[in-house]
């Protein structure tokens, strides 16, 4: 079985402004079906699991925000800006990157 869906008519931007912290600003994401019914994640979870393919786009497009902090007492990196999973994990890759999981 197939299933495609064009949501390109539903993609809309927010504009953000004024967040200084680490992951202040913060956006739930919402379903709809092609007729604009709400569709809960839990009903979509199983169509994702079963699939051979699927894609979300999450579109960011900055100015003078920062990513990554560097740390002088790990060495390492903070992550400043990050996503979650269905699972409501912290993903701190993008664009097509491999998903690793940050802690928090």
């Amino acid at each position: 079985m197939s299933v495609s869906v064009d949501t390109r008519k539903r993609l809309t931007e927010t504009e953000v402004q004024s967040y200084e912290g680490a992951c202040e600003f913060q956006e739930d994401v919402h379903y709809e079906d092609n007729d604009g019914n709400e569709v809960q994640l839990s009903q979509l979870i199983p169509l994702v699991d079963a699939s051979t393919a699927c894609r979300q786009l999450v579109k960011w497009r900055c100015f003078s925000a920062t990513i990554n902090s560097p740390n002088p007492v790990t060495g390492g990196a903070d992550k400043l800006t990050y996503w979650r999973n269905r699972d409501n994990e912290d993903m701190g890759y993008w664009g097509g990157a491999s998903p690793v999981a940050i802690g928090r």
